[in-house]
């Protein structure tokens, strides 16, 4: 699941720059926000299976660090390709980055205590969706989306009002 996840959003990241279709845009963003949606949960639940018992805590403490260097240099970035190439550019680029993440979840092994193996099984629904969790993820999606809609209007306001850099503000 996280590496199908992870390869689906590099994809969609690339369509962006290659389309101007408006109806193939929707389509792309509508599965984007998806496999966007499988990869964050996934990312989470994967955690707990590649470091040590005692240690699950700091592996999501890292995981929420790197989260947040990305929300940090992510824009400026981001702004600075549009600058040098276009918007094309960044899409490209971003994807390609998606794409480095999923050749490197290709290399992830689970952890395991010396002499045990692990064990695989299948998939259920229930692994999927926690029924009980699905109000407050309903809270988290209204506020996530209101972030995201401030976020993607920043740059361009920022920039009508002439802000230089605007990316290193958000």
């Amino acid at each position: 699941l996280l590496i199908g996840a992870t390869l689906g959003m590099a994809l969609c990241t690339m369509m962006y720059g290659l389309t101007d279709v408006y109806g193939i845009l929707l389509s792309v963003r509508i599965l984007h926000g998806m496999f966007f949606a499988f990869s964050s949960t996934v990312n989470m639940a994967v955690i707990p299976e590649l470091v040590p018992e005692n240690r699950v805590t700091e592996g999501i403490s890292y995981y929420g660090v790197v989260q947040s260097i990305g929300v940090a240099l992510g824009p400026p970035i981001g702004l600075a390709l549009i600058q040098a190439g276009g918007y094309t550019l960044n899409f490209i680029a971003s994807g390609g980055l998606a794409l480095c993440g999923a050749g490197a979840a290709l290399m992830l092994r689970p952890f395991t205590e010396a002499g045990q193996k692990v064990k695989n099984r299948k998939i259920h629904w229930n692994d999927i969706i926690a029924v009980e969790c699905i109000a407050f993820a309903a809270v988290d999606v209204a506020i996530a989306m209101a972030n995201g809609l401030e976020n993607s209007m920043i740059a361009l306001y920022g920039a009508a009002q002439g802000i230089v850099n605007i990316g290193w503000y958000f």
